[in-house]
């Protein structure tokens, strides 16, 4: 009896190739996608397991609030935290800290280079097992050793074997490397590649303020409990802990603003803040909603267009499933063989999936920025999804066709071949709406996504971003920082190509920028206002082209502002500062020039405390992306902070101004490779998460229209096949070629409409939802409904027009000869 099947089957198939081809290929595109996207999401949500003990593990972040500006999430916390937390809660097992700093480096005769560094403290290393290839972390008890990634050992040194040999930092301290470990694999947030021992003399902060104050959020907290325990009143024991702590040393958390709470690792990746990772993409759970539900709409519709056609082909085989009933077959003898013939169209489309998707994760990795393997396809995990899926899609697509084409009454069927030819119309007409409310939803989503992306390229920013070049790599201490500011300004302006050169701590586009509280006359300190600060040169602004609303710039015509430059005097003076729109309405004054000239108590990043005076007000402009609305900001004169040079250039002589800048930069750093960038690039590169979202949308859109289209095709082609004869009548009767056609294409034109109608308020609140985390965002308009709508009709039209037509345009004759 099986060996019978499989023949019917191969027959059928055989038989009926352009209908058994669309269904395979629907099948293959709806499960390569949905595979390709669990595999995705697997990944995204499989973060940190390499770690033994994830369960339990946590992270200790802040939120700090201020007055008139959002919260800021931060991934770290207060110094002692950890200490207190292991001496004061019996349920933790262990806790750790680290901070990431980029350093300077140097190899024997090798130049100089940047590198994300670890500095940790014995208990991090108890929490996260490295895995040692060489040496160990025992060595790290020393504050002149480093441990490496085998990776990184190779890059410098050629080998692994790398124990005992010297790492130089930039200002002259050795630092033998102890131990070399295998490469983290890519499923954690952690980026492990250079390791030094926490408090480390090139340290960026005073080792006082980590291991004592409570005001400063300076590391990253690491906490191991013995159980699981709620992150929810984990988080409250740490912040009463922690507020009696600092109480009874006379100190308050950060101003008391700051809340502690506390993030499983498992979650950092898809839930942590803001800054939860460095040197890898974050992940996005949005993007994995948004993707997965796409997934399952594709596959939806592969899984429509197969029950549209077997039930389309119900006709061609009514005659088969009578005889076969007339012979003893019972209708669970049919229901087996239907479902059968299911199964196989089923898994050849798996195979085939599988082949394409071996074919195209390098091309999703270099797309995505991940590094997906085909071994997670084959995780015990995956395998479970893959087979759920399978089934649903065997059930979903077979189960209704198999029991509907099993149930033929043989004596009508052999009596009449046509008897059930308008039964069950509406179901498939039905799925055809939903095929195509799918594809309209999409596409629409794509269009507003595409416009949303290109009005963040293109919004009017507040300053110029074009012809700027930022140079990175110059943190260093404070002396140093200056120096080299300063003789890098000296090296490049005024050389050719060069239009201007300045310095700050950092450059729009980063997403992370330092605090400053400011206070006004008689104002509590408790009550000072939140401003996020940033280091400036004199000439920023000019360079930036941001438009001073009042007062004045920084200027070398004043001693307040050219003795920022000279550390030991510029206590003498007052800080002078500059604020924009918002930081004027922030601190309460009434306009742009009364708040010129006012007295301000500032407190900077450091926790010291400087008189300082508001010599101007700049207009508003975007530093961060268009998520986030626009902070108050206070700028001063500070290049020992500075991190970054920008350099505008003549965008006639764009490459004797990159000539300009090598030169200068090898005059000043010639054992240091020059780090830079165009500041446009990486204003865009804000949005690359967003263009991806696009890319993949559009692309998920066109697959499930093209399913969809062909469904549309196999179902017309069936419909036309049924209807040839009444085609034939009308036209003997009269119809000319264009009411054939019309008549075909109103036909199926209205499942279009249907599905725009079922379409539009969906997808409308669905992309309000994703406009929604835009501070700055498009008017939603009805335009890309419109046009979306008006496509998808031309679609069916040409679909089913063309067929229509070569029906419409047979001799009647050929049709009608044989009644």
């Amino acid at each position: 009896m099986f060996a019978n099947y499989i023949k019917m089957l191969l027959r059928v198939a055989l038989r009926s190739r352009l209908h058994s081809s669309i269904t395979i290929f629907g099948l293959t595109l709806g499960l390569t996608i949905s595979f390709l996207i669990m595999m995705f999401v697997w990944f995204e949500t499989h973060y940190e397991v390499n770690f033994e003990n994830s369960n339990r593990t946590y992270r200790v972040e802040a939120l700090v609030t201020a007055p008139g500006r959002e919260t800021m999430h931060y991934n770290m916390s207060m110094g002692p935290t950890a200490g207190l937390l292991l001496d004061r809660l019996d349920y933790v097992e262990q806790a750790g800290r680290s901070r990431i700093e980029w350093h300077s480096y140097q190899i024997e005769d090798g130049e100089v280079f940047n590198a994300p560094t670890y500095l940790a403290d014995q208990g991090f290393l108890e929490i996260f097992f490295l895995d040692f290839i060489a040496g160990g972390k025992e060595g790290l008890q020393n504050q002149t050793s480093i441990i490496i990634s085998e990776s990184r050992a190779e890059l410098l040194f050629g080998s692994t074997d790398v124990v005992g040999k010297v790492i130089q930092v930039t200002d002259g301290r050795p630092l033998n490397i102890v131990g070399v470990f295998k490469d983290l694999p890519e499923n954690t947030h952690l980026t492990v590649d250079m390791l030094i021992p926490l408090n480390s003399p090139q340290q960026y902060i005073p080792a006082e303020r980590v291991e004592t104050s409570w005001r400063h959020i300076s590391v990253q907290t690491y906490v191991l409990t013995k159980y699981e325990v709620d992150p929810v009143q984990f988080a409250a024991d740490i912040n009463k802990l922690v507020e009696d702590t600092a109480a009874s040393d006379g100190a308050s958390t950060t101003g008391s603003n700051a809340e502690l709470i506390v993030e499983p690792i498992k979650d950092i990746h898809l839930f942590g803040g803001p800054y939860r990772s460095r040197n890898k993409p974050a992940g996005n759970p949005e993007q994995l909603r948004i993707i997965s539900v796409i997934g399952i709409l594709v596959l939806a519709v592969a899984c429509f267009n197969y029950v549209n056609i077997s039930t389309a082909r119900a006709m061609t085989r009514a005659r088969e499933v009578a005889m076969r009933k007339v012979v003893g077959a019972g209708q669970k003898n049919l229901v087996v063989q239907f479902l059968g013939e299911t199964m196989f169209y089923v898994l050849l489309s798996w195979f085939l999936a599988l082949v394409i998707l071996d074919a195209l994760l390098p091309i999703v990795n270099d797309f995505m920025s991940r590094n997906l393997t085909s071994s997670i396809i084959w995780n015990p995990g995956v395998v479970m999804w893959q087979v759920a899926i399978l089934g649903v899609v065997i059930i979903a697509s077979g189960l209704y066709p198999a029991f509907y084409l099993s149930r033929f009454n043989p004596i009508q069927i052999l009596k009449e071949q046509t008897a059930h030819a308008h039964r069950k119309i509406s179901l498939r007409t039905v799925l055809v709406v939903l095929q195509f409310a799918a594809s309209v939803g999409l596409i629409i989503a794509a269009s507003v996504i595409y416009i949303q992306t290109n009005y963040a390229r293109n919004v009017e920013l507040g300053f110029d971003k074009e012809d700027m070049i930022a140079l990175y790599g110059i943190g260093r201490g404070p002396a140093e920082s200056i120096r080299l500011s300063t003789a890098l300004d000296n090296a490049i302006a005024g050389k050719p190509g060069i239009i201007s050169v300045s310095g700050s701590e950092a450059q729009p586009s980063w997403d992370h920028q330092s605090e400053a509280r400011l206070g006004t006359v008689g104002m509590a300190k408790e009550d000072y206002l939140s401003f996020n600060q940033l280091a400036v040169d004199l000439d920023y602004f000019e360079t930036y082209k941001v438009d001073l609303v009042s007062g004045r710039a920084f200027s070398q015509e004043f001693a307040s502002d050219t003795l920022q430059w000279d550390l030991e005097k510029r206590e003498t003076v007052e800080l002078p500062l500059i604020i924009n729109k918002k930081g004027v309405r922030t601190l309460g004054f009434n306009s742009e020039i009364e708040a010129v000239d006012q007295t301000i108590t500032i407190e900077l990043w450091s926790g010291a405390l400087r008189e300082a005076r508001i010599v101007g007000v700049v207009d508003d402009f975007h530093f961060r992306s268009i998520r986030n609305e626009i902070e108050p900001m206070v700028f001063y004169p500070d290049p020992s902070r500075f991190a970054t040079m920008s350099v505008r250039i003549d965008p006639n002589q764009r490459d004797t101004a990159i000539e300009s800048i090598q030169n200068g930069w090898n005059q000043v750093l010639s054992y240091q490779s020059m780090g830079y960038g165009y500041l446009d690039q990486a204003i865009i590169a804000q949005y690359v998460e967003d263009e991806r979202l696009l890319i993949v949308v559009a692309v998920l859109a066109a697959i499930a229209i093209l399913i969809a289209g062909l469904g549309l095709y196999g179902l017309a082609a069936f419909n036309l096949e049924r209807r040839i004869k009444e085609i034939g009548i009308r036209k003997v009767l009269g119809a000319e070629t264009g009411d054939i056609v019309r008549l075909v294409a109103w036909q199926f034109s209205q499942p279009v409409l249907f599905a725009n109608l079922i379409a539009w308020p969906i997808t409308w609140f669905a992309i309000h939802q994703w406009l929604a985390g835009f501070a700055y965002r498009i008017d939603l308009t009805l335009v890309p409904f419109l046009i979306t709508g008006l496509a998808a009709l031309i679609v069916a039209i040409l679909t089913v027009g063309g067929q229509a037509m070569n029906v419409a345009r047979s001799n009647p004759v050929n049709a009608l000869k044989y009644e």
